[in-house]
């Protein structure tokens, strides 16, 4: 049976086979016409010593598990980049839940403030507070 006639009589059946288990029709379309290329550069030495039709629905089935075993590692990284990102978020958002907004008030920011001045010399305390404070430049 020439190759053409083999293509002909087989496309189609070998196409639903494929779809059954990748379940779309694109990715089955592209695994026959790969499987049917390979076939294409093999089938003068194939033909020979080889049941054809077994041959093409093996290596069929086998590019599908492929397939399938590629698409759950992508699943499965997906989900975990997935869950990792929404672990992040969670913690963002407690982070930012549990930040005490009393620390923003007025009365204690000065308080703050007062206790950093009051660690400073002497000296580098007026200075900050003639220059930050008071807005004096000691520039004459």
């Amino acid at each position: 049976m020439q190759f053409n006639e083999f293509y002909i009589l087989w496309y189609s059946r070998l196409k639903s086979f494929a779809r059954e288990y990748v379940l779309s029709e694109d990715d089955a379309e592209d695994i026959v016409q790969e499987v049917f290329t390979d076939l294409y550069e093999k089938y003068d030495t194939l033909t020979h010593h080889t049941n054809l039709v077994a041959y093409i629905f093996t290596t069929i089935r086998n590019r599908c598990i492929d397939l399938l075993r590629r698409r759950i590692i992508e699943q499965e990284s997906a989900r975990r980049i997935q869950e990792e990102y929404l672990l992040t978020l969670r913690m963002k958002f407690n982070s930012l839940d549990i930040l005490d907004n009393e620390l923003f008030k007025e009365n204690q920011l000065e308080e703050v403030i007062e206790k950093a001045l009051n660690t400073l010399p002497e000296r580098c305390r007026l200075i900050f507070i003639k220059h930050k404070i008071e807005g004096k430049n000691n520039r004459k």
